[in-house]
């Protein structure tokens, strides 16, 4: 039995990712959570380091899976030295912590690494980050690729899925618009690919079976995205039908928004990983009326 260490396991992704390896009987997991660690997952500060290099000691996993980080484009724009410290900082930390055991690290990153001015977006595409967010995720994936060139970089674009509230996805959150009858703006200028979660866990899943199942390299970077080209206008009108709410009083914002600025379109090639695995692409109205039903009144 394989062993896999994922960060950031009780986030929206992290937690997709560790129920997929869970369900797998190859796989014996550990989840590493700072403030929500519950549930069986392992208290862990990734900004100590030295509390990192003990860890990854003790636990000798065959693959750590990296999906910790500080993600809110215009949160990490104000606090640039945090971002920095968990995005680049304590992956690079990880990464060398890996190496040091001979453990094989896929990195989570972003479509955001690229300006969205020429889509669609290859693997081997110059990245130019347009935000503090997106330059940090390219710095982690320098760091990942310098400490061991055998790990992976997985890049995927904004992500969904059954959340315990609706502000922890830039998706779901989208529903709050909804519930409120004043008239509003949305967004309808950046169009982006909406990724469910549990896709992205399968995904990692595939890549690890390729690596420690068909023993073939899958070192560098990778592209994955949900199948569908949508504005945030786009997400809320396909909410509205799922869950029956009026969407009357939401009119398109064909201007960038407000905040950190964001690429307009950072469209990803995903070929590349297609050739390699198969993968699932959920459809994004199968499922978004079941993940926000809970949470609407």
């Amino acid at each position: 039995m394989n062993r896999v260490i994922v960060t950031g396991a009780s986030g929206l992704l992290g937690r997709a990712i560790h129920k997929i390896f869970e369900a797998d009987p190859e796989w014996e997991v550990t989840g590493l959570a700072k403030n929500r660690a519950r549930g069986g997952l392992v208290c862990h500060d990734l900004l100590d380091a030295d509390a990192t290099c003990d860890l990854l000691r003790e636990e000798r996993p065959a693959v750590v899976i990296h999906s910790a980080a500080t993600r809110q484009p215009d949160l990490c724009e104000g606090q640039p030295e945090h971002t920095r410290a968990l995005n680049v900082t304590a992956t690079s930390t990880l990464c060398e912590a890996a190496r040091a055991i001979g453990a094989w690290l896929l990195y989570i990153s972003t479509d955001y690494v690229f300006d969205g001015s020429s889509p669609p977006y290859f693997p081997d595409d110059p990245p130019h980050p347009l935000n503090a967010y997106g330059k940090s995720k390219l710095a982690g994936e320098e760091a990942t690729l310098q400490a061991d060139s055998e790990n992976t970089i997985l890049r995927v674009p904004i992500l969904y899925g059954e959340v315990e509230v609706l502000e922890e996805s830039s998706v779901t959150v989208i529903a709050r618009t909804l519930l409120d009858s004043r008239p509003n703006k949305m967004d309808h200028w950046a169009v982006r690919h909406p990724t469910l979660v549990d896709d992205v866990g399968e995904a990692c899943l595939a890549l690890a079976r390729v690596c420690f199942t068909s023993k073939r390299s899958c070192s560098g970077r990778w592209h994955f995205s949900g199948g569908e080209a949508m504005t945030k206008y786009d997400m809320a009108m396909a909410m509205a039908r799922a869950v029956d709410l009026d969407a009357s009083h939401l009119q398109p914002d064909d201007r960038p928004p407000a905040g950190a600025p964001r690429p307009r379109d950072c469209s990803l090639d995903c070929s590349g990983l297609d050739t390699l695995v198969r993968l699932r692409r959920t459809p994004f109205a199968k499922n978004i009326g079941a993940f926000l039903k809970p949470h609407l009144p």
